[in-house]
């Protein structure tokens, strides 16, 4: 077996070196030329930013690995690198549809809000207080609230009963009454009031 001299080791070390740095600005060169329009193509098939970056950095993994085949033939890179990306982005969908679907994890809020959990206690404070009243008081209070005299009564107990046709019934029955008034207040302004006319 023949060994290699200290100088010889020396000087394979040199070229590999020399060869490396040369790898390393061509495949800047090839970032610099085709990363933007790369990462353009492959973004339209990506369900987000970070899927994208990783097609095109692995596409640009595989374009170092065969830098020697590029640049010796006179093939249009930019097309291998679409090739590549293609392939890619074909292999992610087929890993994605044979793995369980994943829940997206919501980033956690800042300095923990809690105003939902106010408005459920608010809520059960108040119905409680309501339940303590008797019928009559009861009553007083939710007209004098809503406004409207018996519809107010009727919508708070069928809210308190869970009756939802019920509810959606009194709430269509308001809406209505509510798009009526409206119109008819505008239609009213625009008889009395000629400059507000629709032409």
């Amino acid at each position: 077996m023949p060994t290699i001299s200290s100088a010889s080791r020396d000087e394979l070390a040199r070229e590999a070196s020399e060869l490396t740095r040369a790898d390393d600005a061509a495949v800047r060169e090839l970032y610099a030329r085709h990363a933007r329009a790369l990462h353009g193509y492959v973004r339209r098939f990506c369900p987000d930013r970070a899927s994208a970056d990783d097609i095109v950095q692995e596409t640009f993994i595989r374009a170092w690995r065969h830098l020697p085949q590029l640049s010796a033939d006179d093939r249009l890179v930019r097309a291998w690198l679409y090739r590549v990306a293609r392939n890619l982005l074909t292999d992610a969908a087929r890993a994605r549809r044979s793995r369980p679907v994943t829940v997206r994890v919501q980033p956690a809020e800042e300095g923990g809000d809690d105003t939902k959990l106010s408005q459920v206690l608010d809520q059960q404070l108040v119905t409680g207080a309501l339940r303590q009243l008797s019928a009559s008081h009861r009553t007083v209070l939710v007209e004098t609230l809503f406004g409207y005299p018996g519809l107010s009564s009727l919508l708070a107990t069928a809210v308190t009963a869970r009756d939802y046709p019920e509810v959606q019934g009194i709430v269509l029955v308001m809406s209505v009454l509510f798009i009526a008034l409206k119109l008819s207040a505008d239609l009213l302004y625009g008889a009395l009031d000629p400059r507000a006319r629709i032409a």
